[in-house]
């Protein structure tokens, strides 16, 4: 026999062993001895028992897989979450598999990507009957290894509670607290009624040491007792214990000779307390204890005043007060008298000038009034109110009556009450000429809306009435808003200007506003640009000036002095979109501020002055105008053609009370006053022009 027929008779006798005992023939492969019957199938292919197909030779040895070592076998049985078993010094590719007791039930599998070591988590939880699992590994191009028993702990249950580190705070008007002490890193703990069942809290400590747990239920003030646990990480939650809390205490009454109630008119009543400690709530009841008059906290200890929202009832001259100390339950209430509110001292009739105009509002000038001092003109009937004002500071006031004075009376009667005081007596005023000259016509104009309904509308909005203080916008209180609000309060030679009607009128020329633009950077000589503007979009010249002195700086800011342009946002105010180049570099104006957002108002206003074409101030002056013509003093909808109307959106807010959205150009609750001084100034240097003023008018 030679020595190739050995070679092939050897061959397949390796063969004929490896599908004996079912082993891929891939595993012999000899890459020395290649013997070649068919090219039937593809080497490594299991071979058949018939057919005929390509023969190799096989080394025996290599199909034999090295157990695994199982002090490099981990098993970590945890709590509350997958159970993970570490093994260490794989192959690449190695495959590890992790047996219940059976043999069978995979309770896990992984694969190494590269040497080193493998964590694999369960896919179901280890049996707390047994303490071992099998595993097993199967390296690239090998059998499974032999299946070894590893060890494992069973689940561990956390040493009980010091209930000694466990405090209950039983709180009244807010949340009852737990305080764990001394806890471990992650621990949990549960708050139980005594029920054992029933949560009443539950929290986790991020780090070591203590725990304050805000309970989701209100402890049962029947019994004093809680039950609480803790829960360590990777062990089951520990015995339950009891921990005693106090039933709420009620506050201490109130010392009534510390409580003073004032009996004020025209103006909330107030309840002064003294002596509180911080945090104090103290309440105002009717006499009958029924009816909520007023309630305030003591942000520190000391004084406290609270306005009441309803008025005392005047028949009775008494309230009940009470207070409610921090994590106490209310006092007792206890009576208190009322303290009957002073009278003011009557005004001096020659400090009262009453002007009968004619074609306008007849006005009455006060002098040497006090701050807050707020005066009233009547008809000699002493009941019909013809015109009411307030005093903002110390000095004279001017007040436009409302209603026209009666041709036939030569008198009116005039009170004033001061602050927290009532309204003096009245006194008789007589009646003289016109000191506001003849070019001022006054129209007053029904809103049919309460002031204090207008009020709450505005206070109401998304978007909030704002005042700059220390360097930042701030929302405005109500007080604030009441009082930029009230036309009452600006009726006089400055803050009447915010009722003057923006739409054209003749007689103002281009010298009159030449005059005024003097002096006022890009802005000097662009009279006509303005009155050409004003007479293309139906605008008062005036106003035109006073916006673009107010957005411009006077005429300097770099929008007015022009920005030079080579590029521009695809889409307009997103500084995210695209940026389009230009041909050419340009230089662009714009007067008003128009589309100068406040994220970014020189590359906004540039931009939208480029779209524009305002590539001149000419251009920036007229073509502005048309968009506060149309958005604001010619809209159809909201026709706002006072600086008045344009801060406060009558139109929306009589439609809809509740609305949340208004049509306002500002959120300054003084812009329409601020640019209403810029007028004036304005107003004086125009010789020929009437000028028109709406002042709205509120229901009483």
């Amino acid at each position: 026999m030679n020595r190739r027929k050995i070679k092939k008779i050897i061959a397949i006798t390796i063969f004929s062993i490896a599908l004996s005992l079912n082993i891929p023939v891939e595993a012999f492969a000899s890459t020395n001895i290649v013997q070649n019957v068919s090219t039937n199938l593809q080497s490594g292919t299991p071979v058949s028992k018939t057919g005929t197909t390509e023969i190799r030779t096989y080394n025996a040895l290599s199909s034999i897989q090295t157990k695994l070592d199982t002090s490099k076998v981990t098993v970590y049985n945890n709590v509350g979450k997958a159970d993970v078993v570490i093994f260490k010094d794989l192959k690449a590719k190695d495959i590890v598999t992790i047996y219940a007791l059976d043999g069978k039930t995979v309770l896990g599998r992984g694969i190494a990507a590269n040497a080193g070591n493998l964590a694999v988590a369960l896919m179901r939880q280890l049996n707390e009957l047994t303490t071992k699992v099998l595993v097993s590994v199967k390296s690239e191009n090998q059998n499974e290894s032999e299946k070894l028993g590893v060890n494992y702990s069973l689940e561990g249950i956390t040493a009980k509670l010091d209930a000694s580190k466990a405090v209950v705070y039983n709180n009244v008007g807010k949340a009852d607290v737990v305080i764990f002490k001394d806890l471990k890193a992650k621990d949990i703990v549960t708050i139980y009624a005594l029920d054992g069942k029933t949560v009443l809290g539950r929290g986790t400590v991020a780090n070591a040491g203590n725990l304050a747990v805000a309970l989701t239920k209100q402890l049962d003030e029947s019994t004093t007792k809680v039950l609480v646990s803790v829960k360590s990480e990777n062990q089951n939650e520990s015995q339950k214990l009891e921990v005693n809390y106090n039933t709420e205490s009620v506050s201490s009454n109130l010392d009534i000779s510390k409580v003073m109630i004032y009996d004020n008119s025209s103006k909330a009543d107030v309840a002064i307390f003294k002596g509180l400690k911080a945090k104090d709530v103290v309440t105002i009841y009717s006499a009958d204890g029924n009816t909520v008059l007023g309630r305030g906290t003591a942000a520190k200890a000391g004084d406290l005043a609270v306005a009441l929202a309803k008025q005392i009832d005047e028949s009775v001259l008494k309230a009940l007060v009470s207070v409610k100390s921090e994590n106490q339950k209310e006092s007792a209430k206890l009576e208190v008298k009322y303290i009957v509110e002073e009278v003011t001292a009557k005004l001096d009739p020659t400090n009262v000038t009453i002007y009968n105009n004619v074609g306008k509002a007849d006005v009455v000038i006060f002098k040497n009034l006090k701050a807050k001092d707020t005066v009233t003109i009547y008809a000699l009937d002493g009941k019909t109110v013809l015109g009411r004002g307030t005093a903002t500071k110390a000095g004279d006031l001017a007040v436009a009556l409302t209603k026209q004075l009666d041709e036939s009376a030569l008198k009116v009667l005039v009170s004033v009450k001061s602050d927290t005081l009532k309204e003096s007596d009245m006194v008789e005023a007589n009646i003289l000429g016109n000191p506001m000259g003849t070019n001022i016509k006054i129209n007053y104009f029904d809103t049919n809306l309460t002031f204090n309904g207008f009020l709450n509308s505005q206070m109401n909005l998304a978007t909030k009435a704002q005042v700059w203080n220390d360097g930042l916008w701030i929302d405005a209180t109500k007080d604030q808003v009441s009082y930029y609000l009230n036309p009452n309060n600006f009726i006089n030679d400055i803050g009447i200007n915010q009722f003057l009607k923006l739409n054209y009128m003749d007689g103002i020329t281009a010298q009159d506003l030449n005059s005024v633009l003097v002096g006022k950077g890009v802005l000097e000589g662009k009279g006509q640009a303005f009155l050409d503007a004003g007479k293309l979009y139906n605008v008062n010249p005036v106003y035109l000036v006073a916006h673009s002195f107010l957005e411009t700086g006077n005429g300097t800011s770099k929008l007015a002095t022009g920005i030079s342009l080579n590029s521009i946002h695809e889409s307009f105010g997103d500084i995210n979109s695209k940026v389009v180049s230009l041909n050419k570099t340009v230089t662009v104006y714009n007067v008003y501020g128009y589309g100068a957002y406040d994220s970014n108002p020189d590359l906004w206003g540039s931009e939208k002055a480029y779209a524009q074409g305002w590539f001149t101030v000419e251009q920036a002056i007229i073509g502005g105008a048309k968009y506060i013509s149309s958005g604001y003093i010619n809209n159809t909808t909201y026709n706002q053609n006072t600086l008045y109307k344009m801060r406060w959106d009558l139109t929306t807010l009589s439609k809809n009370p509740s609305a949340l959205y208004a049509h306002e150009y500002a959120t300054d609750i003084g812009w329409a006053y601020k640019q209403s001084q810029i007028m004036k100034n304005i107003i004086i240097k125009m010789k020929s022009s009437i000028f028109y003023y709406e002042v709205p008018k509120f229901i009483q």
